[in-house]
């Protein structure tokens, strides 16, 4: 699941549609939702911004080109250059004239600042969608007080699956 939302769920793939990162772990398009209320192009950007936060993609590791992806995600390669560009706007990727797009080098301070930027994002939307089913604040706080006592911890301190 990315940023709370199942339609957006870009952890499970099969094999067409992953990209290996320098821990071997695969990042991956697989989650794209034609259905959903959120762009395709975002959709995408997401999937890379959230593959670099977990560390699946570093600096230097190539993305499908624009082509491929676009094949892949049977979307119109235009679709593709504008996620690319917004990530390349973000200063994520790096795209280079006939060789493609790349995961830039992104200082350590700025992955913890849009770690945080994602974790406020996740909070106000499920504080969002708790407030439309008529949830409290108390109840609110202790679903996901219970939720992260219930996850086990990684040994960097990052919640488990």
């Amino acid at each position: 699941m990315l940023c709370g939302r199942p339609e957006l769920d870009c952890t499970q793939a099969p094999a067409r549609f992953r990209m290996f990162g320098p821990t071997g772990r695969a990042a991956t398009f697989e989650g794209i939702d034609r259905r959903s209320h959120t762009p395709i192009y975002a959709q995408i950007a997401e999937c890379v911004r959230v593959a670099v936060a977990r560390g699946e993609l570093g600096k230097g590791n190539r993305l499908p080109s624009v082509r491929v992806l676009a094949r892949r995600l049977r979307v119109n390669p235009a679709t593709v250059v504008q996620a690319y560009r917004e990530l390349q706007h973000e200063k994520l990727v790096e795209t280079r004239q006939g060789a493609g797009a790349f995961v830039a080098d992104v200082p350590a301070d700025e992955r913890a600042q849009q770690r945080t930027a994602d974790a406020k994002r996740l909070a106000r939307d499920v504080v969002g969608e708790a407030a439309r089913r008529g949830l409290g604040r108390s109840e609110i706080l202790r679903a996901v007080s219970d939720e992260l006592v219930s996850r086990p911890m990684t040994g960097s301190g990052r919640i488990g699956r």
